[in-house]
């Protein structure tokens, strides 16, 4: 799963990300745009089940 840079910064310690290297454009966008891959995930142990 790819997940942009801001996604893993709310995800923090959580998340397990690998970059896929520099910024990518996106129209619409001015700046680059961090593309990163979802290694793994845990829950917290707050966290509710689904």
């Amino acid at each position: 799963m790819l997940i942009s840079r801001a996604v893993a910064d709310v995800l923090g310690d959580r998340a397990s990300v690998s970059s896929l290297g520099d910024t990518i454009r996106l129209k619409g966008k001015t700046e680059g745009f961090e593309v990163l891959k979802l290694n793994s995930l845990r829950r917290d142990k707050g966290d509710k089940e689904k």
